[in-house]
């Protein structure tokens, strides 16, 4: 889970507040309290062979809000809706795997030899968050 945290952090930084819980080994939830959003992702931490790979991340503020159901079996399937005051609307992201993307521009930026466009800081933050919230689903 830890890309899904570096995701929610580069979108909005650090959180004010998280919250973390799991039922031993097999399901977890991140919240994320910001000042004027709450960021929750939840998924599997326990997968057994051919175990449909399953995450929700779920961003909603004042101006509405964003979910994205994603799963892996043997291809990528999403699901993203979309809600504000006109309405709801499911999105069409297309066959899209975002741990490829992300790995993708790490090699190309060093391909390259430019890494202008990794925000460090924010690398940083998102591990130590993650590392933070290992630590709170130890307890």
């Amino acid at each position: 889970m830890a890309q899904d945290i570096d995701a929610a952090v580069q979108l909005l930084g650090l959180p004010l507040s998280v919250e973390c819980m799991n039922n031993q080994q097999n399901d977890c939830v991140l919240v994320f309290k910001y000042e004027s959003a709450i960021v929750t992702i939840d998924g599997s931490t326990n997968m057994h062979d051919n175990y449909p790979f399953t995450t929700r991340h779920s961003v909603s503020g004042k101006n509405g809000s964003a979910t994205l159901d994603w799963s892996f079996v043997d291809c990528p399937k999403f699901k993203m809706v979309y809600s504000n005051n006109s309405g709801q609307r499911t999105l069409d992201i297309g066959d899209y795997d975002p741990y490829q993307y992300e790995l993708e521009h790490i090699i190309n930026g060093i391909a390259v030899k430019n890494t202008a466009n990794f925000d460090i800081e924010s690398m940083y933050n998102s591990a130590n968050l993650a590392f933070k919230c290992r630590d709170m689903l130890k307890k």
